[in-house]
């Protein structure tokens, strides 16, 4: 059952992934296979890369830690970067805490976090439960929260009962904001839906 769970979100993954590369010309890539460690557009690469036609990285496995400005990205984690050369995604090799964030983290076929092009975290999923602007965000690998690009929370499912914008909004619920904080979308709560993705955080 483990091994079903896991190549189903792997597809889910390389899906996402590759829907986001459209910044390439797919006419215009290249995909090779490194057997030592090499270093190409300032990261450390092994294994399977992708390139465009003329070198410039698209994605590649981690062969060293990479030093971000709050964080560290483990060895072995899975990289798609965006066209300027900074970090657009990462399936992490282990649980790493980015930006202050615990941000879940298994291998390749973990759930991706995401960067804007300026470096700044934009979505992440988290291994517990975590305050964030005053509101304290559900943790686990279906769970996502999103930010905007100056830092803010954007949308994250609730870990309990919390008032919100003069709201009470039950646990489990889906919450979006605008960037001063005022809801912009209540999704409710849902029992079967949230008992189902606790299952697979367990059994993942």
């Amino acid at each position: 059952m483990r091994r079903t769970i896991l190549i189903a979100l792997a597809c889910i993954v390389i899906a996402f992934i590759t829907n986001h590369l459209a910044a390439y010309d797919k006419s215009k890539e290249k995909i090779l296979h490194l057997d030592k460690i090499t270093k190409i557009d300032g990261f450390y690469c092994i294994g399977w890369i992708n390139t465009t036609i003329d070198g410039k990285l698209i994605s590649f496995d981690s062969a060293a830690p990479i030093y971000l400005t709050r964080g560290i990205i483990p060895t072995g984690s899975r990289i798609v970067l965006h066209p300027n050369l900074n970090i657009q995604y990462v399936s992490l090799k282990k649980p790493t805490r980015i930006q202050g964030l615990l941000c879940v983290g298994y291998g390749p076929d973990s759930p991706a976090i995401q960067f804007f092009p300026d470096g700044n975290l934009k979505l992440c999923y988290l291994i517990e439960d975590t305050w964030i602007n005053g509101i304290l965000c559900h943790h686990g690998y279906f769970s996502r929260v999103l930010f905007s690009q100056n830092g803010k929370l954007l949308s994250c499912e609730l870990a309990k009962d919390q008032k919100i914008d003069g709201k009470l909004i039950k646990a489990r619920s889906l919450i979006t904001l605008y960037e001063n904080g005022k809801i912009k979308l209540i999704r409710k709560s849902n029992f079967f839906r949230s008992s189902v993705f606790d299952l697979l955080d367990l059994v993942l």
